[in-house]
């Protein structure tokens, strides 16, 4: 699993935050904190499996922002790198992320390893398996109607192009999402390996598909 770069390509198409805009519907998603800037009131989370898809996002800390950490009250000085953090953020109309409650606790958001997801018997490590599962492909499903809305493709050609790409990003979700979906019902052992590595290897080849769909607007 070496889709990294793409982590890349998220942080600077989502690093440029802005409250002046204004706000969209709150979204969520879990993740580990990988950076905390109290200077510039960001917080960097990075989202998906430690040896696999690693996608990040970056949140602005606003005066409304609310934290718990461990379900108590608390402040950004509170938060700490490596802890695991859901957090509920409202999008702006230029691609910022504005995050409304972030919630840490100590407890990791998924499985450190793809071989130990494999393993997993238990409900709570399935559980959180799932959950960064269905995180991940939030945040590619987002990033699939950001990479829609990119404001230097022009022209009929390359919106037909576009188009195409988003397409086939697009099915790749909807498959993710239905293995996603009937792994959440497996109860065997056996079955619920070959679930996790299937949609473990379709999360990659969407993430690589997206990686591509994005290198090829960016390098144009």
């Amino acid at each position: 699993m070496k889709a990294l770069a793409v982590a890349e390509w998220m942080v600077l198409f989502t690093g440029l935050l802005s409250t002046a805009a204004p706000l969209e519907a709150a979204y969520t998603v879990t993740g580990t904190i990988v950076e905390v800037s109290p200077d510039t009131g960001t917080i960097l989370l990075r989202v998906g499996f430690p040896d696999g898809q690693v996608l990040l996002r970056r949140f602005e800390v606003a005066d409304s922002t609310r934290f718990r950490v461990n379900g108590g009250l608390a402040r950004l000085a509170d938060v700490l790198v490596g802890q695991t953090a859901r957090v509920t953020y409202a999008r702006t109309n230029d691609v910022g992320k504005v995050a409304e409650l972030v919630e840490v606790t100590d407890v990791p958001p998924a499985s450190s390893t793809i071989e130990a997801a494999r393993e997993a018997s238990g409900i709570e490590s399935r559980k959180r398996y799932l959950e960064g599962a269905a995180s991940t492909l939030d945040v590619l499903e987002e990033s699939v109607g950001e990479l829609r809305q990119h404001p230097d493709v022009e022209g009929t050609d390359e919106l037909a192009k576009l188009n195409k790409t988003i397409e086939g990003l697009e099915r790749k979700l909807a498959d993710s999402r239905a293995l996603l979906s009937s792994l959440s019902a497996t109860s065997s052992q056996d079955g619920w390996r070959l679930g996790v590595d299937r949609l473990d290897g379709a999360i990659e080849d969407l993430t690589l598909a997206y990686e591509r769909g994005w290198s090829e607007i960016a390098n144009r």
